[in-house]
């Protein structure tokens, strides 16, 4: 439920309040997202701050 909020709010500052627009938004939101994907799939192990970033 965190996590839903906290990107919704995000992305309703980024597209409304800040007026970059829903594509930008969206694809700056989603970057993080996919680098931390591509991190925590190369570890070697099972790391919590990888898997916490992702959530």
């Amino acid at each position: 439920m965190c996590a839903t909020t906290l990107g919704e709010t995000a992305g309703d500052l980024m597209s409304m309040t800040l007026s970059i627009g829903y594509g930008s938004s969206s694809l700056i939101l989603i970057t993080p997202f996919f680098v931390s994907q591509l991190v925590r799939l190369d570890a070697r192990c099972f790391h919590l701050t990888f898997y916490c970033s992702l959530i």
